[in-house]
């Protein structure tokens, strides 16, 4: 089993050249190597999201013509932040259908193994033309997907672009000062934290999953970690449906959560929050493009990486 960390940004624009030239051209960044790769994903469950239900994501790989089962367990971090326990089995060949009884037993302890096996299908997939990027930055090694990806949906499919920084070796401190470069070198308005997986998004895609249901609190009797809660869960809803009812329970749980901020290490972000949200009109109508705006700020994205990886 390996623990996979990584930083996840989603793409308004196309900033790959831009993104080599950071990489190579600064002093501060060892460039190691790159290569070009070409992904289709495939996913799993039964007809009941018996997997699903229990936190599992599974699916084949083929890369570059070489094929590997994988396993996914409930991701542990948050805000952009993934933190996944994960399996992988290479192949000889790509097969039909995965085989659970090559992976660890305990995966599926709450499962008939028998039983899921038997009632497997194909689900959902997703084509990935990835550039990898190695690096080291101070003592961390770090590698870059730039991903241009193609979600198969139920009616037609979704193209989206998506930049994925996981650490290799070293400390988690490091990942993220690297993060906030990138945050502060690359183009205004072209990136935001991504907070969905991909195998989350081919599952909305093809209208397996719904939208993360939205969450609305009215009064101050919630704590400060709710009211963030509410305000990304509020996020995810508008980035995949851009519901106006997503905008106006985004911007009330954001408001919430700023009167909830009462320490020096959090303040930076509610007051950047704040400042931004104060802007707005005040019956507190926002279009989706100002939205997605405020998402891409340089500014309330620094101050909301302190906030998620300094709790």
């Amino acid at each position: 089993m390996n623990m996979e960390l990584e930083i996840k940004f989603m793409l308004n624009k196309d900033v790959q050249n831009k993104l080599v030239k950071i990489l190579k051209n600064n002093k501060k960044i060892e460039f190691l190597e790159e290569e070009v790769l070409s992904l289709h994903n495939r996913y799993f469950d039964t007809s009941e999201s018996s997997l699903y239900k229990h936190g599992i994501a599974l699916r084949i790989r083929n890369t570059n013509g070489k094929a590997q089962m994988t396993i996914k367990t409930k991701d542990q971090g948050h805000g952009g932040l993934f933190i996944h326990p994960e399996y992988n089995v290479s192949l000889a060949e790509e097969l039909e259908l995965p085989e659970l009884s090559k992976f660890p037993a305990e995966i599926f302890k709450d499962l008939d193994l028998a039983q899921v096996q038997k009632d497997l299908s194909q689900t959902m997939a997703q084509y990935c033309d990835r550039t990898t990027y190695l690096v080291k930055y101070k003592a961390a090694t770090i590698e870059l997907s730039y991903d241009k990806v193609t979600y198969k949906g139920a009616s037609e499919d979704v193209k989206k672009g998506e930049l994925e920084l996981e650490l290799k070796e070293g400390e988690l401190r490091d990942l993220v000062e690297f993060a906030k470069m990138l945050i502060t070198k690359l183009p205004d308005e072209s990136i935001y934290l991504g907070t969905l997986s991909k195998m989350q998004q081919a599952a909305f895609y093809a209208n397996l999953m719904p939208a993360p249901a939205l969450i609305e609190h009215d009064d101050l009797d919630i704590s400060m970690d709710e009211a963030f809660k509410a305000t990304e869960r509020n996020e995810l809803n508008f980035l995949l449906t851009g519901s106006k009812k997503a905008i106006e329970l985004y911007i009330a749980s954001s408001l919430l959560f700023t009167k909830k901020v009462d320490t020096p290490k959090h303040i930076p972000f509610g007051m950047e929050q704040m400042t931004l949200l104060n802007k707005l009109p005040h019956n507190l109508l926002l279009s989706p493009e100002d939205l997605a705006k405020l998402l891409s700020n340089k500014d309330y994205l620094l101050a909301r990486v302190d906030y998620v990886f300094n709790r």
